[in-house]
């Protein structure tokens, strides 16, 4: 027997063995952040002898393979003929060829199907289900398997006892012991519908349609809901208070004096000073002069000094700081001027006008309602008459210790209004400690959105613009990371979100309407996500910033690490940057979120945090959080850090 022979017939051996080991491929699989899979075949009896490696997006399903989604992370099943199986966080699944057909072990956990003329079985513990056209849920746990139909027909089945389940129908099978229980068919709760069957709820299988591929938590829908919490945006915002009182001048007739001496007096010297520094902003202007006494800053009469040091205010930051929490905007007007520097300095100005905010986490809509009630009539006429199906009311109760200390709640009334979704958003917090003591409370988020196709929505009202994969958004170091009043569309395809809305009030440092607009765009590339950001503010010659964000899974499984940032220039020219690190493998660990952060701003300086977030028990959530740099424009470079407790409600 020749060498070459030798080498052939082993050759052959290997392919063999390799087939054996691996099975017929079946399909592609595609994954959003964290699964696992065999390599060699398992069945119920070996799986948790089999070891399990990290799955890589795109990669080919062979037969009797095991997938296994880890928390918050799912998986994707396109089978070669035409079906479609998506598992949920946390779930076990094991991949079979039928025939006809494909089929699927579920060992625990929970799988969404859309099966084709081809016939698909799910075989689980307790029962088996089957279906042709058809598209539902099987949930299994705990000897129990339920199966929740949102389209054709499904049969559940346990021995000789069958049950067919329609459209917008559930059932459940339960074997205690000897004792098997095969629920009759009901209706499934019009709350607990998917919005792509006509209901409320955006469920985890349409989050997998837009995020496959994805493997960071920055930039994901997890990491915009941590993001957006009650508690990280009530402590975000009193670590962005002023240290002044939050209401210092109280009586109107005592107001109006306070923007006659600014306009009289303190505007003209503040312009004056930027004329000649042509690269001072009026923030650069608040850093390096909010700690001079007023009666050195601006030429004041007698009977204006004493009016103000009466009122406790001593400095220019205070005074700053007067202006803003007496309704007045002390900020920027809608004109600009060029600088040799080539940057826009915004001239100060001092008016009284309707305030959209006291602080970041309360800026409320009263002003924009009406595009609220310019989205209900659209979504009325978009809907052809149909009556509101639902509503639904949840909210979360929190408190921290800190630098202040508070406590505080956020209510939520959502639902849909025919075809449409409706969402309204209250915050109230008490700050019990500090020199802003006080409730507050306002109307957060008022927004409708109407899916004009499966993947182009518009939107009215006022809701969150969150760009980028930043947690914290520390001396305004990201472009868009406030809430606005806009009119806008969203769009959502092949990797891409793009998203353009026209605002109501674009400018966060000065109160009233000041027309301007943002657009912004995000596709996945390597596991990751790169974005570009573009924000119009107001009437601003050369008013416009822009950014370049992005995120990127450094290593896989255990040695995971997303990176993510931010770096561009502010609508004020000022240059803006935000890096950071996640750790994955510490959260499958020990359900720790762990966050180290840094942030910068040109005029207002660097800020370094770490932020820990860890969910106690179902809706008690625990946040620590601890942090260098400047908390305020006149303060000086410390520590700040604290610890807090959230509690969702009604959910």
């Amino acid at each position: 027997m020749t060498r070459s022979v030798i080498v052939s017939m082993f050759a052959l051996t290997a392919l063999s063995a390799s087939a054996w080991a691996q099975g017929t491929t079946v399909g592609t699989l595609a994954i959003v952040r964290q699964v696992e899979v065999t390599r060699t075949r398992a069945t119920p009896q070996i799986r948790e002898r089999v070891e399990r490696e990290p799955a890589t997006h795109g990669e080919s399903v062979f037969s009797e393979q095991l997938i296994r989604t880890l928390k918050r992370s799912f998986a994707e099943v396109s089978f070669k003929d035409g079906s479609l199986v998506r598992l949920k966080d946390r779930t076990e699944a094991i991949v079979r060829q039928e025939k006809p057909g494909t089929g699927v072990y579920l060992v625990s956990g929970t799988i969404w199907v859309r099966a084709g003329s081809a016939p698909v079985q799910v075989d689980t513990p307790t029962g088996v289900v089957t279906a042709t056209q058809a598209v539902f849920e099987v949930t299994v746990t705990d000897n129990q398997t339920t199966v929740l139909c949102y389209d054709g027909n499904v049969q559940l089945k346990r021995d000789t006892r069958t049950v067919t389940i329609k459209a917008s129908e559930f059932a459940g099978l339960k074997v205690t012991g000897a004792q098997v229980a095969l629920d009759a068919a009901a209706s499934i709760p019009g709350n607990q519908l998917p919005s792509d069957h006509n209901g409320p709820r955006i469920a985890w299988w349409q989050i997998l349609n837009t995020e496959r591929g994805l493997q960071t938590l920055p930039g994901s829908s997890a990491g915009l809901a941590i993001r957006s919490s009650a508690l990280t945006e009530a402590i975000q915002a009193t670590l962005n208070l002023p240290p002044a009182p939050g209401e210092i001048v109280k009586n109107p007739a005592d107001k109006a004096r306070l923007l006659s001496i600014a306009q009289s007096s303190v505007v003209p010297a503040i312009e004056r000073t930027l004329a000649s520094d042509g690269t001072l902003t009026l923030n650069g202007y608040r850093q390096k002069f909010g700690g001079d006494d007023i009666s050195q800053a601006f030429s004041l009469p007698g009977t204006d000094l004493n009016f103000l040091r009466n009122k406790g205010i001593g400095n220019v930051g205070s005074l700053f700081d007067a202006l803003n929490a007496s309704g007045a905007s002390f900020g920027v007007d809608l004109r600009s001027r060029r600088t040799t520097a080539n940057r826009s300095v915004y001239r100060p100005s001092a008016w009284q006008g309707p305030s959209n905010s006291k602080f970041p986490l309360f800026d409320g809509a009263q002003s924009s309602n009406n595009l609220v009630l310019l989205g209900a009539v659209a979504a009325a006429a978009l809907g052809k008459g149909a009556k509101a199906t639902d509503f639904n009311v949840d909210g979360d109760a929190f408190g921290f210790t800190a630098d202040p200390q508070a406590i505080g709640a956020r209510g939520r009334l959502h639902g849909t209004l025919g075809k449409s979704r409706y969402m309204f958003e209250g915050n109230s917090m008490n700050l019990l400690t500090g020199s802003n003591t006080g409730g507050f409370s306002a109307l957060s988020v008022a927004s409708i959105e109407h899916d004009v196709s499966p993947n182009l929505t518009v939107f009215s009202g006022r809701r969150r613009f969150y760009s980028g994969p930043a947690l914290l958004s520390f001396n305004r170091s990201q472009l868009l990371g406030e809430r606005y009043s806009a009119v806008g569309a969203t769009l959502n395809k092949s990797g891409v979100k793009a998203e353009a809305a026209w605002l109501y009030d674009s400018n966060p440092d000065v109160r009233g309407a000041q027309s301007g607009f943002l657009a912004s765009a995000t596709k996945q590339v390597g596991g990751g996500t790169m974005g570009v950001q573009a924000l119009r503010v107001g009437s601003l010659n050369n008013g416009t910033g822009y950014s370049v964000s992005g995120s990127l899974p450094s290593g896989k499984g255990s040695t995971q690490l997303d990176l993510y940032g931010e770096v561009g220039v502010a609508p004020d020219k000022a240059g803006i940057v935000t890096l950071g690190a996640y750790f994955p493998w510490i959260y499958q660990t020990s359900d720790l979120d762990l966050y180290v952060e840094y942030s910068s701003h040109q005029d207002l300086g660097n800020s370094f945090t770490v932020v820990a977030n860890r969910e106690l028990s179902q809706g008690l959530s625990l946040k620590a959080f601890l942090g260098t740099g400047k908390r305020t424009f006149i303060e000086k470079n410390g520590t700040f850090g604290g610890l807090g407790l959230s509690y969702a409600l009604g959910r």
